[in-house]
């Protein structure tokens, strides 16, 4: 609650900008004028811890940028997780002060004139400023979000791949056996010596011809897939 005479503030747990507000407003050469010079000086000093914390996020994001970019095998979800959800939280005491400054200076009747106005206004320019950072912070990490879903979208496409080509190439050979396993009479071939091996010759030959197509279709898409991924690294 802000007056012109006074600030009254209610806060849970140890809010460390308001600690050293208190032993700053003790220095007689830095007592303020008034109560939005105050509030100024309090909005500037966590501001100041805010860049602190967002230095730490910047770090981190420039971390798992370089896991993500670099396929890690182990994708940082769950750290990039709490990572979103503290920049969220962050983005909205942020929001919630910068609105705090902004009703204050419009107000006309309680609303600061002069030097306090003018602290006011340098005040929401830090909360601005912070407010931009925390949303770039935020369209990085969705960035980073979208690549790790494309990562593991690659390899259960690459997992499906590979079980489509065992389901192809062993695919005929299990209907040529079970078709060949028949205990019926007049099954050809089934008094001579040489039939065996005739018919895994047979299978032995189908596989490697199935293997090679399913192999060529897997070379060509492999190559597109390159292409484009060098387009798009030329375009950024």
């Amino acid at each position: 609650l802000v007056t012109r005479e006074r600030i009254l503030t209610v806060h849970r747990g140890r809010i460390l900008a308001l600690e050293g507000l208190r032993h700053s407003l003790r220095d007689p050469d830095e007592a303020p004028d008034s109560a939005w010079s105050v509030l100024a000086k309090l909005i500037v000093r966590i501001a100041f811890r805010v860049e602190v914390v967002l230095d730490q996020a910047a770090r981190e994001i420039d971390q798992l940028e370089d896991r993500v970019f670099e396929e890690d095998p182990q994708p940082p979800i769950d750290e990039l997780g709490q990572l979103r959800r503290q920049l969220i939280l962050d983005r909205r005491h942020i929001t919630s002060m910068a609105r705090v400054v902004e009703e204050t200076l419009d107000d006309r009747v309680m609303g600061p004139a002069g030097s306090p106005a003018d602290d006011l206004r340098d005040a929401a320019q830090a909360m601005t400023r912070l407010e931009r950072t925390v949303e770039f912070f935020l369209e990085r990490a969705n960035l980073i979000q979208d690549q790790i879903q494309s990562l593991l979208s690659e390899r259960m496409n690459t997992a499906t791949l590979r079980l489509g080509v065992v389901a192809t190439v062993f695919l005929p050979l299990s209907f040529l056996t079970g078709l060949l396993g028949i205990n019926v009479a007049g099954m050809p071939g089934s008094h001579n010596p040489l039939a065996f091996w005739v018919v895994c010759a047979l299978l032995t030959i189908l596989a490697l011809g199935a293997w090679i197509v399913v192999a060529r279709f897997h070379t060509q898409n492999v190559g597109r897939v390159r292409r484009s991924r060098r387009g798009h690294t030329k375009l950024h």
